[in-house]
This record gives C-alpha cells, structure tokens and sequence, in this order.
C-alpha cells in the first residue's frame, strides 16, 4: 500500500511549516526489517518495483509536468503553489527530470533516494515530534 501526499510531493512539507523532512520519502528502519534488510528478498523486489515506477514516472514526466501548469494556472491559491508556481513546477521538473533515462540512470537515481531515505535522522525527528 502506497500513501502519495500530493502537497508534499510539490511543495508542502509536513508539520505545519516546520520542516523535519529532508527526504521524498520514508523508509524507516522497521519497513527496512520487514522487507528482510537491505539485503532480503523483499527489499530487492521493492527495489526493483521503484525502478520500474521511476522509469515510467520519467516517460510520462512531461505530461504530468503540463498537468501540473494548468491546474497551477487555474487553481494557484491552493496550498502547495503558495510560494510560488514556478518554484513548484521547477521541483516537479528536478524530481521527475523530464527527460529520457535508461534504466541503469534510473537505477542510480532510485539507490540515491533509498540511501538518503533508510533510516533518515530527520524522518526519525519528526515521527517522534
């Protein structure tokens, strides 16, 4: 089961302006354990699984980067463009990098985002905030 917090995912951090999160996503030590530990079965399939979701993310990454522009253009009071479209548009941009990767260059952006995010200090912080 996946939660994806949209505001998040654009601009919003949670915590009421506080910003713990440093990381685009969790991955606590406990879900780590779960999947077997960094060398189990279940943490290689999550691996893959994110490779294979990146790599799709980033073919449709110029459609949902244009989605994104219209509902900013019509909707730019929600909270996740408050400061500022562009700087949301151009996090999305840096996020989803729009442009076509093989899938070893994908392989490599999603090892980065585990490494920052197992067991993240700031992610630990927060939950227990």
């Amino acid at each position: 089961m996946v939660h994806i917090d949209f505001g998040f995912f654009l601009t919003d951090a949670p915590g009421k302006g506080i910003k713990f999160e440093a990381v685009e996503f969790k991955l606590k030590a406990d879900y780590v354990a779960i999947l077997g530990g960094v060398e189990g079965l279940g943490f290689k399939r999550f691996r893959k699984n994110m490779v294979d979701g990146f790599m799709e993310l980033n073919k449709q990454a110029a459609k949902l980067i244009l989605l994104v522009q219209m509902v900013a253009h019509s909707q730019w009071d929600l909270s996740c463009f408050k400061e500022g479209t562009k700087q949301a548009i151009d996090g999305l941009k840096e996020r989803l990098r729009p442009t076509y990767l093989k899938r070893k260059e994908c392989e490599e952006v999603v090892d980065e985002l585990i490494r920052k995010a197992n067991d993240n200090m700031w992610t630990n912080m927060y939950d227990r905030y």
